[in-house]
């Protein structure tokens, strides 16, 4: 099966003078798409897996936007009886209503950040054990992306990277439907702005043309099993690096790919057995 080529275009989402009204939108519309797909379920085991490899439990999730991705996989994880890590979310561009939302949600298990964290840049001085990316990654350019990976290894820091789609056109077109559905309905179930947003929908449909823009480019923007291998070249050799398709049931597939020190790694077998 062949891959769409990647692009590295621009999404209104990634430019800092987009409206925070178009922004939410996008955001918000995105989280719902995920939850109504279900596309994380099939994700739980191997992320289970890599939970049960760390030393504590306390996730950074960057580029969290909402809060909605983490808030879908702890509700998955809850649903299929398995161990709920404790997440502390973050974005460059932080949605703090709906953040608040999902803090509610599982006040034992999500903390938030509301201040503007940037991935490229993370502070020693906040307490981790590893970072997630939950449909995210793809945001970052080739150098930024290896810049990431490289940071987590150089400071010990376990990674793991969700995308729920990849660039073969199968794993795009359901998704894709239940992201233009969830633009279409957002303004139903918004709590803000929602006057502004059902203008901007139906009459002037100026968010379904951005995000229908958005979730093109992030298919294109995708990395590829050989491409993200490609960039851990080069980073520390005590650092381990693998990377799963995982189908899911409307028929595409989705991809994590996974950095764990050796001895982690080596540790969590041993325990296994």
């Amino acid at each position: 099966k062949r891959f769409i080529m990647r692009r590295q275009a621009f999404e209104f989402m990634d430019l800092p003078q987009t409206p925070r009204c178009l922004r939410d939108s996008i955001v918000e519309s995105l989280g719902n798409a995920i939850r109504w797909s279900g596309v994380y379920k099939n994700a739980t085991t191997v992320f289970s897996e890599f939970c049960a490899s760390l030393q504590s439990d306390k996730l950074l999730e960057l580029c969290s936007g909402s809060g909605e991705p983490a808030a879908i996989l702890l509700d998955t994880l809850n649903k299929q009886g398995k161990k709920l890590p404790c997440f502390l979310i973050s974005d460059l561009f932080p949605v703090n209503s709906k953040m608040e939302k999902v803090v509610e949600q599982f006040p034992d298990n999500i903390e938030a950040i509301n201040t503007p964290l940037d991935a490229l840049s993370v502070p020693d001085s906040i307490p981790h054990s590893a970072r997630v990316f939950i449909s995210a990654l793809h945001h970052f350019t080739p150098d930024q992306a290896r810049s990431i990976l490289r940071d987590s290894a150089e400071k010990g820091k376990p990674i793991f990277i969700l995308e729920p789609m990849n660039r073969r056109l199968m794993s795009v077109l359901k998704l894709g439907f239940f992201f233009f559905l969830s633009i279409m309905l957002n303004p139903i179930f918004s709590k803000h702005d929602r006057l502004l947003k059902v203008m901007l929908t139906y009459p002037i449909p100026l968010i379904p043309l951005m995000g229908m823009w958005d979730g093109g480019i992030s298919v294109m923007r995708m990395y590829k099993e050989e491409e993200l291998m490609a960039l851990t070249s080069i980073i520390d050799a005590n650092f381990q690096w693998k990377f799963h398709n995982i189908p899911v049931a409307w028929g595409g597939s989705m991809s994590v790919f996974i950095g764990n020190p050796h001895e982690a790694i080596s540790g969590c077998e041993s325990a296994n057995k």
